[in-house]
């Protein structure tokens, strides 16, 4: 299950950079090419809570083939339209379509840890393991990305990310456990899980601090422009990533007594207070170490945000919670890449910084504000007795004894949920897999992580003299 989604996740690494390098190379225009790429996250941002919505209701095959199939087919005819010269319209609609339709992986390999981890205790660690997993596609998408178009060319890039596309989500689509699950029957409104008070704060929350990552989108390639090297660009947004894995991975590896809404709220002032620093930084190097520092805390607060997701999105609606937050996120990521560009060219680099501290605050006060909208519904509650009924009931020696009779109401009052549980809470057995991926995925984070941060202090070399990073460029 682990693999095909993350192999299927890989194209939303690979996606962005291969279609900029694409228009660009055939039409000679970053204009175009930036027209272009913005198709796509209009696509998934105006999609993304439908397709959502959709798998609740008629489970995920039906939903993620078709999706895979049309996305795949929009970028080859992308691919096949740049090369005969079409309008940047019909490219532009073309990745809309191509970006929008991407199946909806993450949301539905959530939704799935559920069913597949029932002891409660044990879904921080594979919600921690989905935050790895997310910083692993971004960071091993762009790195594909490079390779492709070194050996071959920005078309095969775009190419590859279709087929892979295709290959995981049919390969995480047919597997049983994603084939029998179902999401809880229960009446649908229009508002969806946003009829949740929880799901609302969540994601007005995510709107400010997505602002802090569209900012560093466009900081860290000004900061690197600046510098003489555009190169190290990469490198800046690659360390922030093994800092987020690294914290993802030290996070998962523990167990957590603080409540969960209370844990959000200290791994986000964390963040925050990771963030603030990083207007001090002068040099390449200095903002190396300290943008892998403030990742440290993304990670731990997103895997608390997937948890909170589980514990306050309405019955039946959590995959297009999972939507709303990516959604949420896409929104503050435009407003703040917008704002960060802006702020460079009029008032310079360190001014541009103030956002994400500034953006992750805001999304700290709004929960603060609204913290007891992040108490557990009810129908998390007995999903969470049922969940842990059946993992007693496997423990050989009859630990179940009082302990599930007390959790037997609570089992019936699951309904729906329990029995979706059934199947795959019958043992121990997959939270004993969650924690041994999670074991395998460490030391390789951790030595990945660690090459990132040392080739960028090692292996940087500045060009020029002293860098201002208020210094506006000089017009000619």
């Amino acid at each position: 299950m682990v693999v095909p989604a993350l192999v299927a996740r890989l194209p939303v690494g690979i996606n962005a950079i291969a279609v900029v390098l694409l228009v660009h190379r055939l039409t000679g225009s970053f204009v175009d090419a930036g027209i272009v790429d913005a198709g796509l996250a209009v696509g998934a941002v105006l999609i993304s809570p439908g397709q959502g919505r959709l798998v609740d209701r008629f489970g995920q095959p039906r939903v993620l083939i078709p999706s895979a199939l049309i996305s795949s087919a929009a970028l080859v005819g992308l691919d096949i339209a740049v090369h005969r010269h079409v309008g940047v319209a019909a490219l532009t609609v073309l990745a809309a379509i191509g970006g929008g339709a991407l199946p909806p992986m993450s949301a539905s390999m959530r939704a799935l840890w559920v069913v597949l981890i029932p002891e409660p205790d044990r879904l921080d660690i594979a919600f921690a393991l989905e935050a790895v997993l997310t910083e692993v596609y971004f960071i091993g998408g762009p790195l594909i990305t490079a390779l492709i178009v070194a050996v071959a060319s920005p078309s095969a890039a775009v190419l590859t990310a279709a087929g892979l596309t295709i290959a995981g989500t049919i390969a995480f689509a047919t597997s049983h456990t994603s084939r029998v699950w179902r999401g809880v029957a229960t009446k649908h409104t229009l508002a969806g899980p946003l009829a949740g008070p929880g799901v609302r704060t969540l994601v007005l929350s995510t709107v400010p601090t997505g602002m802090a990552f569209g900012t560093l989108e466009v900081a860290m390639p000004a900061l690197a422009t600046r510098h003489g090297d555009p190169a190290a660009a990469g490198l800046l947004l690659a360390a922030f990533c093994a800092g987020s894995l690294i914290g993802g991975v030290i996070y998962g590896a523990r167990s957590w007594r603080l409540p969960l809404a209370r844990r959000y709220l200290i791994l986000y002032v964390g963040f925050a207070v990771g963030l603030a620093p990083l207007i001090l930084a002068g040099a390449i190097p200095v903002m190396v170490v300290l943008i892998a520092v403030a990742g440290l805390m993304l990670a731990p607060m997103t895997a608390c945000e997937f948890a909170l997701i589980e514990d306050v999105a309405p019955p039946g609606t959590t995959t297009e919670a999972f939507s709303w937050i990516f959604t949420a996120n896409m929104v503050g990521w435009a407003v703040g890449a917008a704002l960060a560009g802006a702020l460079v060219a009029s008032s310079g680099l360190r001014t541009a910084l103030l956002i994400p501290p500034c953006g992750v605050a805001a999304g700290f006060l709004l929960v603060l504000a609204w913290r007891r909208t992040l108490a557990p519904l009810p129908s998390a509650l007995a999903r969470r007795g049922a969940g842990s009924a059946a993992v007693a009931a496997a423990v050989p020696g009859g630990l179940a004894g009082p302990a599930a009779g007390a959790a037997g109401p609570a089992a019936g009052a699951a309904g729906p949920a329990a029995s979706a549980a059934g199947p795959a809470a019958g043992a121990a057995g997959p939270a004993r897999r969650a924690r041994a991926v999670s074991s395998r995925v460490s030391i390789p984070s951790f030595l990945a992580a660690g090459l990132v941060v040392a080739a960028a202090l090692l292996g940087y070399r500045p060009r020029g003299g002293r860098f201002d990073p208020n210094r506006r460029p000089r017009r000619r």
